[in-house]
């Protein structure tokens, strides 16, 4: 099978974040939870900030409750020189591509961004794929809280094949989708600045999901200019 599905929102994502700096994983903060203080780890590459703890296994839609409620309950400690600009995206749990439940585990041999497959192995064209694939393999772990043993952990996208949304499983790379319990992991969008730690200010990019749809346009643009030249 050609790699049809989901090329447009795959390819968008991979180009996108290919051209901002390359995977990185930092510690700029601890955010306190529960009378808990936690690590704020942030990835360079896809301007996203993971919170490092695990919910506890429950339902999908209770764990998209207590991702929202994190907008109200953490109280922040960034490290000294670091500032955020977060007004525009609250936490959540992380996303994916959706797809009509097609298994593979090839990856992308060719590197460009395009996959045939949605449920299975090697897939880095979500956020929690992404995390384990292009920022946690061969490189070190800032996480303290995440379960790598046999933990399902929710994504926020339904699949399109049925109501069953998809989790992923940090043990073994897996990315399944169900209706039964799972773990929760949150997710915040926006520009970190580091200041005088590095003289830079950051960068804005589009949130992920706007990212997934300029792929579609840039694949549509690209269909027409197929179609065109072979008239």
């Amino acid at each position: 099978m050609k790699k049809k599905l989901v090329a447009g929102l795959s390819a968008g994502l991979m180009m996108l974040s290919g051209s901002i700096a390359s995977a990185t994983l930092t510690t700029i903060g601890t955010a306190v939870y529960n009378d808990n203080e936690y690590s704020l780890i942030y990835s360079s590459d896809l301007q996203l900030t993971w919170l490092d703890y695990t919910n506890t296994w429950t339902s999908h839609n209770n764990q998209k409750i207590w991702a929202s409620s994190l907008n109200s309950t953490l109280k922040y400690s960034l490290n000294e020189g670091i500032t955020t600009s977060w007004e525009s995206s609250l936490w959540r749990l992380p996303e994916t591509i959706t797809g009509p439940n097609i298994w593979g585990t090839e990856g992308d041999p060719d590197g460009d961004g395009l996959y045939s497959y949605d449920v299975g192995y090697n897939l880095a064209n979500s956020e929690m794929g992404h995390l384990q694939y292009n920022e946690l393999a061969g490189g070190e772990n800032p996480f303290s809280n995440l379960n790598t043993t046999n933990g399902l952990y929710f994504s926020s996208t339904q699949r399109t094949a049925d109501p069953a949304y998809y989790w992923f499983r940090f043990s073994d790379g897996m990315q399944n989708a169900n209706n039964g319990n799972g773990l929760g992991l949150a997710v915040h969008f926006g520009k970190v600045n580091f200041g005088s730690l590095d003289g830079g200010t950051g960068s804005e990019v589009p949130e992920p999901a706007t990212m997934l749809l300029l792929g579609t346009g840039l694949a549509g643009l690209a269909g027409i200019h197929s179609r065109r030249k072979n008239k």
